[in-house]
């Protein structure tokens, strides 16, 4: 985590014995400098609120500060140092749990109960020895806080009405999680250039250069992406069927603010992964409805944020034109299960547009989308802001609440292509079409190729232990035929040399969130 500034002496509100609230000196507040203002004028607004129903004071001005100033165990906007050193603290006492318990399970349960005050899951392994490995390990520890600390900061902030698109609020997420987001990019990036792999040849490369050469590089990913679209809608004209863009949000007990910025009186503290915990299940009621109806769909769906840091889901969905209606009475009814006579519930809740191919391909209606969280390649404004901006506070919103931004759903899964665009040489002739289609980045042909040899990824286990003594368990190596033929595609065996993270700190690298 980044070091924040912070004004020492401030005054914050403590309740006094009558119930009251007054303003008194702390030895220094832990919120960073520019959320103080904001903070102390919602302060001031709750308890003129309170005032004037004639109580006392704001109890709940009091409390809402509380929960911002930080928890009972962690500032969340601590050092990178006071991290770490936390972080150790709760490994040694996991470490003191197992050495006074009567046995394992008696010290994953006083492990367990211990995660649970400090406000994170317990470890999840294939062995209680892999978990307890885990818990007395420090690294592990601190992976946990600061994910922790970070989401509390941010839902800290949506609570106290600073996260919105009015004037003098942030967009999507505070400042304090973007740079926080790109200091971390930068640091992965300076561990990864400063790290090796050697294969059995000999021949030695950069993990950054290998990261490049993958999905893990925005604009292969954005290609990927575009290139499977693409031929979903490719092979959806072959099948005649219709496309539609579909828009579904949240009800308005998940929006902190409204859109002008002002505090919205329905919100209930609802976190961002809360919004996209309830888009799901709407999601997944309407495609089990779909299935027993008989109704088939495919297409990507796409997550973002509200200005304010509720997520909204944006689908490309291919239907036969004689069951659409259908699919969007459903989605709707599904939407609109909870709260559909709240104010433009429904006008807003769910939106539904046939895509007239006459106007333009379904692909280009969602590439906006794509460039958002990949390389925001051909993008211009975008919600008010910069594009690249935009980009990386959608791509921090995501990653802060640890929101999936993108998925496919009624298509071939992309696990076979990724492995046969590994050969560059002719293979079977069973698999030799696919492997072509693959290669020159036909994803309509690959998938018709790949359905005739009834294609997949092909599996082996692995009882090479991890970090935590572990079996690594199943790792693909290759593709394989419905009829047994399998394919080896990972030629290569890699040993991995990790860069010295204490050398690198040493030599200035920026590596505090890696």
């Amino acid at each position: 985590m980044m070091a924040h500034k912070h004004y020492p002496g401030e005054r914050v509100w403590v309740q006094q014995p009558d119930g009251s609230l007054r303003w008194e000196m702390t030895k220094e507040s832990h919120l960073p400098r520019d959320w103080w203002d904001k903070v102390r004028t919602q302060v001031d607004a709750l308890d003129m609120e309170a005032r004037a129903r004639g109580k006392l004071g704001s109890r709940e001005a009091h409390q809402i500060l509380v929960r911002t100033e930080g928890g009972r165990f962690l500032n969340m906007f601590a050092d990178d140092d006071a991290v770490r050193a936390r972080a150790k603290q709760n490994a040694e006492v996991c470490a003191w749990f197992c050495r006074v318990a009567t046995g394992e399970a008696n010290a994953l349960g006083r492990i367990a109960n211990y995660c649970e005050a400090m406000g994170v899951l317990p470890p999840q392994g294939q062995t209680a020895a892999g978990e307890i490995a885990r818990a007395i390990e420090p690294g592990w520890w601190l992976r946990q806080l600061r994910k922790t600390a970070n989401r509390q900061a941010e839902d800290s902030a949506r609570r106290l009405f600073l996260v919105h698109g009015g004037r003098g609020g942030y967009r999507y997420v505070t400042d304090e999680t973007v740079n926080a987001w790109r200091y971390r990019k930068a640091s992965n990036r300076a561990l990864l250039e400063q790290s090796t792999a050697t294969n059995e040849s000999g021949f030695e490369t950069t993990l950054a250069d290998l990261s490049d050469a993958g999905p893990a590089n925005p604009s292969n990913r954005r290609n990927e992406l575009m290139t499977r679209i693409a031929g979903v809608e490719q092979l959806a004209r072959v099948l005649e069927l219709d496309a539609w863009f579909l828009t579904v949000t949240c009800p308005s007990r998940f929006h902190a603010c409204h859109s002008n910025g002002h505090p919205n009186a329905k919100y209930d503290d609802s976190t961002p992964r809360d919004g996209q915990a309830h888009l799901n299940r709407v999601w997944a009621r309407t495609r089990a409805k779909l299935a027993r109806e008989g109704i088939e769909v495919c297409g990507l769906r796409t997550a973002e944020p509200h200005r304010d840091g509720c997520p909204h889901w944006h689908l490309l969905a291919f239907v036969s034109a004689d069951r659409a209606a259908d699919l969007v009475d459903i989605f709707r009814a599904h939407a609109l299960e909870e709260s559909p006579d709240e104010p433009g519930a429904q006008e807003h809740r769910f939106t539904a547009k046939r895509i007239d191919p006459e106007k333009g391909s379904a692909a280009g209606y969602v590439a906006k989308y794509i460039a958002k969280f990949t390389d925001q390649r051909g993008l211009g404004d975008v919600d008010g802001g910069e594009p690249i901006e935009t980009a990386e506070r959608v791509a921090a919103w995501a990653s802060v609440h640890g929101i999936r931004q993108y998925q496919f759903f009624g298509v071939r899964a992309v696990g076979a292509w990724r492995e046969l665009r590994r050969l560059k040489a002719e293979t079977d002739d069973r698999i030799e079409p696919a492997r072509k289609a693959a290669d020159l980045g036909d994803w309509a042909g690959f998938d018709i190729a790949a359905s005739r040899c009834a294609l997949r990824t092909a599996r082996e286990w692995s009882d090479k232990p991890n970090r935590y003594g572990e079996p690594q368990g199943w790792r693909v190596f290759g593709v394989e035929t419905g009829d047994g033929l399998t394919v080896v595609t990972r030629l290569h065996e890699w040993l991995i040399e990790w860069a010295s993270l204490s050398r690198l700190r040493a030599e200035g690298q920026p590596l505090g969130l890696v």
